[in-house]
């Protein structure tokens, strides 16, 4: 319930806050019936759900990037299956537009019951691919809802998520959203302690690494990072 109330309190205000930055980033104030579940199509507008669309998302740049190798691995694996990719940010969407010319592409709504799942029953995913620390109660709700699994790849969090994130969204509810994922890749022993600290079920938690040191570097690269990763983990 106080994240019910809250997320309808701040709507108002991220629209507003979208509208001023738009002056400086025109792409900021289009597509915002997107923001509200609307003006959004299946890849594939067909009942067969064979072809059902594998639905991917992602904040912004970065975290679009850092997908960029996981995106060509579904491609290659399963060619036949669609693919709908959702970001929060312009740019995000407008970097995935590049990395999947073919793939349909829109904005992630605001975290409302009602944009959540115009959005879902729009494009009738066969599964959500949550990326890094994207948790938006709403859109869990309505996958779990319509039996959509949920995976997590490449999951983080801050410590101050940690803190922060039973104040604003309730504890209870992060429990209920995070025990409906059926599976989280965490980066770091670290980020697994926090995910179950919130709530997600610590059977279904495996640390697999950073899709950020999957992006194609030279092999000697690859190795340095890798290593740096190992002494990382074991210092905390």
């Amino acid at each position: 319930m106080r994240y019910a109330i809250l997320i309808r309190l701040l709507t108002p205000l991220f629209f507003a806050f979208m509208w001023l930055r738009g002056r400086k980033e025109p792409a900021w104030r289009e597509h915002w019936p997107q923001r509200l579940g609307r003006g959004v199509a299946p890849p594939n507008p067909t009942a067969n759900p064979a072809l059902a669309p594998l639905w991917l998302h992602a904040a912004s740049v970065g975290e679009v990037n850092s997908a960029a190798s996981l995106l060509r691995a579904v491609q290659q694996r399963w060619p036949a299956v669609p693919l709908y990719l959702t970001a929060f940010t312009p740019t995000g969407v407008a970097r995935l537009q590049q990395l999947v010319p073919d793939a349909r592409v829109s904005l992630l709504p605001v975290d409302l019951p009602s944009a959540m799942a115009r959005l879902v029953e729009a494009i009738q995913p066969r599964a959500l691919v949550v990326l890094e620390t994207e948790i938006w109660p709403h859109m869990l709700q309505v996958c779990a809802a319509r039996q959509v699994p949920v995976m997590w790849m490449s999951g983080r969090l801050g410590e101050s998520s940690v803190a922060g994130l039973p104040r604003w969204f309730g504890a209870g509810l992060l429990r209920e959203v995070l025990g409906q994922v059926k599976t989280f890749a965490v980066q770091t022993s670290v980020d697994a302690q926090r995910f179950v600290a919130l709530g997600a079920p610590s059977e279904r938690v495996q640390v697999a690494g950073s899709l950020k040191l999957d992006l194609g570097l030279p092999e000697a690269l690859q190795a340095t990072a890798s290593l740096w990763r190992e002494q990382q983990q074991r210092q905390c």
